[in-house]
């Protein structure tokens, strides 16, 4: 279809960007907008929230912020203090979400989506691959991530936040381009997905820091454990039984080894030390940790 630019809202903004917002949020339902970059994130963020007719949105019963100024007020409270962006944009029901943001930050704005106080939330690819927030109409600001022009997977990864099941009865893809990139992106948008590779197979690092966070998680304790696991892996539909096993093993002896988990002859289960709890809640790799770990010893050392 054919959207007409419509002359009071949208100012100087010839994708018509605003319009693709308001026309869902007069709706009811909320926008996820995919920007290339951090900056692009917030000064997008300003400018919906600058022509966005819908203001001061109400929260979803349930919601620990009351409308947008508890949300501020919230934000002032946050070690970093208030981010001027969000203080203009929140009130129009408008947000940004990029790993410039704290964590404490990023809580709030996630928050504030999920229970409707944002209707529209600008972001990068970062939010993607690591946050639950779905949408009616997922829009692509530019075909390129950071300065990599987008690829099919990247696209259905982030595409797929529009209409999620159980969650919306439709949803909606939006990519903006220039003419001349419309025939390579249309090829992106129609190729077939690649095949599947376990991520564990790429290296001993994820066979390692996914045998140490099951047993961080209570999932593994003992050696019948680590059967019942490897059987719910991808690595177990491409490689041998046995061979998958071997690499878990493997695994959980090097964890043994460089103490990260240690094996309790009494109760006869395997439990992460302390290291190996610190380990896990960093989300850092085994490796990594170790890392970590002797440049503190080094400096609590010579400090």
């Amino acid at each position: 279809r054919v959207l007409p630019k419509i002359a009071d809202i949208g100012g100087k903004d010839p994708d018509h960007i605003v319009e693709l917002c308001n026309e869902v949020v007069l709706e009811g339902h909320s926008v996820l907008l995919f920007c290339s970059s951090r900056k692009g994130c917030e000064s997008t963020a300003k400018h919906i929230a600058k022509y966005l007719k819908v203001a001061n949105v109400g929260s979803k019963e349930g919601s620990e912020f009351r409308d947008a100024a508890s949300a501020v007020e919230a934000l002032k409270r946050c070690p970093a203090g208030l981010d001027p962006v969000l203080e203009e944009t929140l009130p129009f029901g408008v947000a940004y979400h990029h790993a410039g943001l704290t964590v404490e930050e990023r809580d709030i704005v996630e928050t504030c989506y999920r229970k409707g106080l944002v209707r529209v939330l600008t972001a990068t690819s970062t939010l993607a691959a690591g946050v639950n927030l779905p949408a009616r109409r997922v829009i692509f600001r530019q075909p390129r991530i950071g300065r990599d022009f987008i690829d099919g997977t990247r696209y259905r990864q982030m595409a797929g936040r529009a209409g999620r099941t159980g969650i919306d009865t439709k949803g909606e893809s939006i990519l903006v381009c220039r003419p001349e990139e419309v025939k390579r992106i249309t090829g992106i948008v129609r190729s077939d997905c690649p095949p599947l590779q376990s991520c564990l197979s790429e290296d001993k690092n994820g066979m390692t820091h996914a045998i140490m966070e099951v047993v961080a998680g209570g999932i593994v304790q003992t050696a019948s454990d680590i059967h019942r696991y490897v059987r719910c892996t991808l690595l177990n539909s491409t490689k041998s039984f046995d061979d998958v096993v071997k690499s878990a093993q493997d695994s959980l002896r090097w964890l043994c080894h460089k103490r990260f988990v240690e094996w309790n002859n009494d109760t006869k289960i395997y439990s992460t030390t302390p290291l190996g709890r610190a380990s896990f809640g960093s989300s850092l790799n085994p490796e990594e940790s170790l890392v970590g770990y002797f440049l503190l010893y080094v400096f609590f050392i010579f400090h």
